[in-house]
């Protein structure tokens, strides 16, 4: 690189001294002057870019420090950043560590919270029970009073723990609120699988009624075949049918899907559900416990039979006493006077194809 730039400086001078003759012999016309004239040019051209050299080799070596100096200013603000990262990176995962965190506590907080209410629940059950035992039994005034006071003595505990529960309850909410804020958009497509995850539901529940009507229609065929291939029975069925649509002539319309849930009930059901649509309580509770079970659970195999015939219940659950509501949908049908009250076609015998069929659906 020295080599060439020394042939440059060289061809400058050249060429300077070459101009600087030829000017000064057409000025002068002398030979002896026009060449030290084109000497002295050459050398002072050589001299001079010689320094300009030397200015530029200066300028370029301050750059290059000043170069320097800001690439270590640029590796130390790297090394800053690297380091505020890693500082980022591990305050992030404490925060997620603490969140996990409040979510199990949270969790456990609501376990116990519905730990309680079943207690109050239970509580509650055994307070009405002392109280229809008191009505029924004539339990001595001071032994149910013990009672009271015990079950309020527990009540009171509970309601304490209760406020309590509902203070920690009220702290880790506020902890929670900033919680929240990060969860927001996981609840989101959470809402989306959700609304995917109902139309998959709904498809489905059509998919179960759709083969409720194949097995229904599978059972008529099969009473159709036990019908031919034993006449005395066939017989019997034809005439009871007959006997039941003559009955049926002067009914609404709407009891026909009602005949169709009677053929489903056994004979005890259909005690049951005349029981309560006579709002007879004691025979209710009677036939609940030659069965040893609960009013309740009567109550809901009528509803599931129910549920099978029109797709919703009949009943809900009565506040004060064993006798469940009817709902207002089916109140008219069920209550209204006509010539006949519908609770009277319970007295109909049960069909044998119920009972064959109660097994295999049980």
């Amino acid at each position: 690189m020295q080599s060439t730039r020394f042939t440059t400086w060289v061809s400058f001078s050249l060429v300077a001294f070459g101009i600087s003759v030829v000017l000064t012999w057409l000025v002068v016309q002398n030979f002896t002057s026009a060449l030290s004239a084109g000497i002295v040019t050459a050398t002072t051209t050589y001299i001079g870019i010689g320094v300009n050299n030397k200015q530029r080799i200066k300028e370029e070596r301050t750059l290059r420090h000043s170069l320097r100096s800001q690439i270590q200013q640029l590796e130390y603000e790297e090394d800053q950043l690297y380091h505020s990262l890693y500082e980022s990176t591990s305050t992030k995962e404490q925060l997620e560590a603490s969140i996990l965190a409040l979510q199990g506590e949270c969790h456990q907080l609501l376990q116990r919270i519905s730990e309680l209410h079943a207690q109050r629940n239970l509580l509650c059950q055994d307070i009405a029970l002392i109280q229809k035992q008191q009505q029924q039994k004539e339990i001595p005034l001071q032994q149910a009073q013990q009672q009271v006071q015990l079950l309020e003595r527990k009540q009171m505990q509970i309601k304490h723990s209760l406020e309590l529960k509902t203070t920690q309850m009220q702290q880790t909410e506020m902890k929670l609120n900033a919680v929240m804020q990060e969860l927001e958009r996981v609840q989101f497509e959470l809402f989306e699988k959700i609304k995917q995850e109902e139309g998959i539901a709904k498809n489905a529940e059509i998919l179960i009624r759709e083969k409720e009507l194949l097995e229904q229609q599978v059972r008529e065929l099969q009473n159709r075949i036990n019908s031919e291939d034993n006449p005395q029975s066939s017989s019997e069925n034809s005439s009871a049918l007959s006997h039941t649509q003559k009955i049926a002539v002067d009914l609404p319309q709407e009891w026909e899907e009602w005949f169709e849930f009677i053929e489903y009930l056994s004979e005890e059901e259909r005690i049951v559900f005349r029981a309560i649509l006579e709002q007879d309580e004691v025979s209710l509770k009677n036939i609940a416990d030659r069965k040893t079970t609960m009013p309740e659970v009567l109550i809901e195999a009528l509803n599931n039979n129910a549920l099978q015939t029109f797709g919703d219940t009949i009943f809900s659950g009565g506040e004060s006493s064993a006798i469940p509501e009817v709902h207002q949908e089916y109140l008219n049908v069920l209550s209204k006077p006509l010539k006949l009250e519908f609770k009277d076609f319970l007295a109909l015998p049960a069909s044998e194809d119920r009972s064959q069929r109660l097994p295999e659906g049980s």
